[in-house]
Formats: C-alpha cells, structure tokens, sequence
C-alpha cells in the first residue's frame, strides 16, 4: 500500500508535466516590398459587415514589413491542455508590379499558350480577329479600391478576364460600325478609342492602364479572304516599284539626252577658247 502511494506520488508531476498545453508561438506575415498589406479581422463579425467598404480597408492597411497576427486560444479536447494557438487575424496583400499581357492566336507569340485573340465582325460580316498587348499597375493609393472591388485576385486574372473581355466588347462595337475596307484604314484610331475607354473604365476600381494597343495586323477567318487581302497588298505593291522604277527611267534617260544632245548654250561655251 505505502509503495502504490509512493508510485502514485511520483506520477503526479509526470502527468501535470505532460498535460501542458502547446506553446504560445508567434505568427507572422512577411510583407514584400511591391505589396500593399490589410489585416482583417476574421473573427469580428461587425468587421465582416464592413468588409465591403473601401474606407473600412484604408482603415486596416498596414505598412509594416513584417505583419504579427493576434492569436486565441481553442480547445480540442476535455484537458486542461487540450487547446491550440489560432489566428484571429489575415493578412490580405496586394501586388502592385506592373504586369503586361499579349493577346493573340498564336500560342507562341501571346502570354498565353490559350487562344485570346480578339474576335470581332465588320459591318459587312466579314470576321476577323486582332491582337493586343496592355500593361497595367496598381498604385498604392489604389490598393484598397481594387481589393474592394476584385476581393483578392491577382492583377494579371483580372486583365485576362475583365479587362480582356471589355476590350472585346468595346473592338467588336467600333469595328462593326466599319465596312471591311474602313477597317484596315482605321485600326489605329479604334484602338486608341478602345485605350481611352477602357482606361476610364478601370481607374474608378484602382487599376491604372499603362497602355493599349494592337500588336499585329488582322487576321481573317476565312483564308480565302486573307489570300485576297495578300494579293492586292502585293499587287499594290508592284505598281508602286513600277512607277518608281518609271522615274528612275525617266532621270537616265534625261541624263543621256543631255549628254548626246547638249544644249546651244553649253555647244556655245565648249567651242570658246579658253583665257590662257
């Protein structure tokens, strides 16, 4: 009885050290020099509720490089020790490199290995597609906004998919306005419009459109019309040499009449004698 006492003593200790909970270990978040950083509460539900403004995640930027999350303690289990450090906190980060994008038919031209010309029609029915680049930042005045608006997705998604699609809508509405013919005339000017729309459209949501414009001609959906588009550029061409050629001409043979048929006044100073 005095030994099972004694062992029980013992134990004691054994079991009070082993029923220690974990340790209370610091979290933390590491800020990179092109991000913009927001702490969320996640556990607030009155922060929740006003997650959705912008003012509410000015409130909430921080500007440290190394952001330390607030930690609770959660139970697992029916122990004392039965518990765990978790966050209340997230940080929510913002990358404001400037990304660019190419989008075109060709997987080995485009940013993308995917299709992402730009489709539209002429007035006149006749399909073609135009390729496109674009570049765009975030400021760091604009962090909020766009997080506002877009809830955490990277730049390059967003150019890739709602800028990408407005720029189709806005190419697709000029073009089809112009005959075939008007359209290949006036491609700079739709795109500088499209540019300038689109860069209206996105500053209010905190992306700043650095440029856009077409990064290869137009290409055709029905090759034969492609094959006649050619032969017109190249038979405008040759009449174009032609004519240079003509004048070329034109020069030697003026310079050979001069030479076999000089005019009165230049027979007139060859046969002057010269002053000794």
């Amino acid at each position: 009885m005095k030994t099972t006492k004694i062992l029980a003593l013992m134990l004691i200790p054994a079991m009070l050290l082993a029923g220690c909970g974990p340790a209370r270990l610091e979290q933390s978040v590491e800020v990179q020099p092109d991000e913009t950083a927001f702490l969320i509460n996640i556990e607030d539900t009155e922060q929740q509720g006003k997650f959705k403004s912008i003012e509410f995640l000015e409130d909430n930027k921080v500007s440290a490089a190394r952001v330390i999350l607030p930690l609770r303690e959660r139970d697992t289990g029916r122990m004392w020790w039965s518990y765990e450090y978790i966050p209340t906190a997230r940080v929510i980060t913002v990358k404001r490199t400037p990304v660019t994008r190419e989008w075109t038919d060709d997987p080995s031209t485009g940013t993308s290995n995917l299709s992402q010309k730009l489709a539209v029609e002429s007035l006149d029915s006749i399909g073609f597609s135009a390729g496109a680049t674009i570049m765009a930042h975030i400021t760091e005045q604009d962090a909020a906004r766009l997080l506002y608006h877009f809830n955490g997705e990277q730049l390059e998604q967003i150019i890739d998919s709602n800028i990408r699609g407005y720029c189709q809508k806005e190419l697709a509405s000029r073009f089809g306005q112009l005959k075939l013919e008007d359209c290949k005339l006036q491609k700079a000017r739709v795109f500088d419009e499209v540019e300038k729309a689109t860069i209206e459209k996105f500053e209010p949501m905190g992306i700043t459109i650095d440029y856009f414009g077409a990064s290869e001609g137009l290409s055709f959906d029905d090759p034969k019309i492609q094959e006649a588009i050619n032969k017109q550029v190249q038979a405008e061409a040759d009449i174009e040499t032609a004519k240079q050629e003509k004048l070329a001409q034109d020069e030697r043979n003026k310079t050979l009449l001069a030479y076999h048929y000089p005019s009165p006044r230049d027979r007139t100073r060859s046969r002057m004698p010269s002053s000794a």
